[in-house]
């Protein structure tokens, strides 16, 4: 497009040269034929004078010498220059006319020149114009297309955001409900831990109480299985048969052992 504007502006331009070029030779050749015209209604006038003095002086001479040779042949001059007068007039108006017509012709010329230079002109510029209309067209559909792929675009990005922010909402809902299980789960976890605290204290307590009423069933026995030695050798018979009171004392306090779990629980360890 760019080389057929180059080659156009140059041929307008050569044309609009030559015809400007010749536009002024024909004004030169106008200026020259008016020239040459003014110069012939001159020569016209100054003969058409002569013609009429040439008349006045005839007129006078054949008024007052009608037959005088002299005169005669001075009358024949006369109508010969006159003739000759004449004859140069017609040739003058000959003349004239020819430069009229070829000063009509070149003028029309000139005005035919001056139309197809416009004509010419409208052409270049409808060229120019519809160049200019193709880029500009050319350029509008790339506009569209590159506005239709950024409305695609914007719209997928839309979409996108429109998902991300969904499955945001979602991810935000799932973490307050973790969070909210977590915190669920640590006060479960605190109130356990309390019970447990509670419950290895009360254990605490009753195993430091089994411990102590261990350790007092075990100076009881202690004290009790003194004593019961101790009034066994003061209660022996000395009696033949004794034997049999000997063999009943010792299970009391295996009954009375078996009765006190304190006591159970001591044989247990002992064991």
């Amino acid at each position: 497009m760019s080389d057929l504007k180059v080659k156009l502006e140059a041929q307008y331009n050569a044309k609009r040269e030559a015809q400007l070029n010749e536009v002024s030779d024909l004004k030169q050749q106008l200026e020259l034929r008016h020239t040459e015209i003014r110069n012939l209604n001159a020569s016209i006038e100054s003969l058409k004078s002569v013609n009429e003095e040439l008349k006045r002086a005839f007129a006078v001479t054949s008024a007052g010498i009608e037959g005088g040779k002299n005169l005669a042949e001075s009358a024949q001059d006369l109508e010969r220059t006159r003739k000759a007068i004449n004859i140069q007039l017609a040739e003058f108006d000959g003349v004239k006319k020819s430069l009229m017509r070829d000063l009509q012709n070149r003028c029309e010329k000139v005005v035919e020149l001056e139309i197809q230079l416009d004509e010419i002109k409208e052409q270049y510029n409808n060229v120019i114009r519809n160049s200019n209309s193709k880029a500009q067209q050319k350029k509008m559909a790339f506009l569209e297309r590159n506005l239709e792929q950024l409305t695609l675009v914007q719209k997928q990005l839309v979409d996108q955001n429109s998902a991300l922010k969904k499955e945001a909402g979602i991810a935000e809902r799932k973490l307050l409900a973790r969070n909210e299980r977590i915190q669920n789960l640590e006060a479960l976890l605190q109130d356990a831990d309390r019970r447990l605290s509670i419950q290895n204290q009360k254990f605490e307590a009753q195993l430091q109480a089994v411990k102590e009423r261990l350790d007092q069933a075990r100076a009881s026995k202690a004290a009790s299985t003194s004593t019961l030695s101790f009034a066994g050798r003061i209660a022996k018979p000395l009696r033949g048969g004794g034997g049999s009171g000997v063999s009943t004392s010792p299970p009391a306090p295996a009954s009375m052992s078996s009765a006190n779990p304190l006591a159970r629980l001591q044989n247990e360890e002992a064991g």
